[in-house]
Formats: structure tokens, sequence, C-alpha cells
């Protein structure tokens, strides 16, 4: 996540958090690259005095401000030592229901599709929901 409490990581964290459960669920790495370098969670805990706690609270909180709090059941956070480093495992349920994103131009619903997280078009939207919930 680099930093914490940087907007931009915390909305790329809630983007898809909110993909996973709006398609089949999965696990999140964070403190983990892409390419599967693991640098852990070292320096945002930095910024954080060291606190897990807070670090939690800081994907918490968003979550439920930007998702909803009834999605909060769905989604369960933990830390574990890879290579030596903590990283935070975030594993999402799929849910029961759509979750949208609370976003600056209205509300924002994606998906994973692979890989990738995917934002939808409304038209998008209503012919996955039909498809996935209908």
């Amino acid at each position: 996540m680099r930093d914490p409490q940087s907007l931009a990581s915390r909305h790329s964290v809630i983007k898809t958090v909110a993909a996973f459960l709006n398609s089949e669920g999965g696990t999140l790495l964070i403190g983990v690259d892409d390419d599967k370098v693991v640098p852990g969670l070292d320096q945002d805990l930095k910024l954080l005095g060291d606190s897990l706690d807070r670090f939690a609270q800081l994907l918490n909180s968003p979550i439920a401000d930007y998702i909803g709090p009834e999605y909060a059941r769905f989604v369960k956070l933990r830390t574990e030592g890879v290579d030596g480093k903590q990283v935070c495992v975030v594993d999402v349920d799929k849910a029961p229901e759509p979750a949208f994103i609370k976003g600056s131009k209205g509300m924002e619903f994606y998906i994973r599709l692979g890989n990738t997280t995917r934002a939808l078009d409304p038209e998008e939207t209503v012919r996955y929901i039909d498809a996935s919930w209908g």
C-alpha cells in the first residue's frame, strides 16, 4: 500500500474489495507487489507507530464508509509472515447483493476480470447484476 494514509492507496484497496464482493470473492495481499516481491508492511507500519490495529482501522473504516458497514462481515483481515516480513491478507467473500462504492461522481460498480479490477458503466452494471443476482 506504500502510504496507508494516502487516499489513492486506500481507494485502490476499496475498489478491489468491492470487485471481490461483486465477483466470486478473492484474496488481496497488501505488502506483496504484483511481481511477487515482498516488501512487507514495514514502511506502512512505521508511519502508524508500528500499530497493526491502526493499520486495520485504516482499511476497515473506508470499507464501511465507502462501500457500507453491512459488507464488513464479508471482509476478513489478518497478517501473516512471508519471507520474514509481515503482509496483510484480506479475504473477501462474494456478497449476497451488489456492492457499490460512493465515489466523487456518484455510485461506482467494480468487478474482477481475471486478475484485474474493472469499473462497469451503468448499462454493463445492470446486465452484470441481472446475470449474477437476478
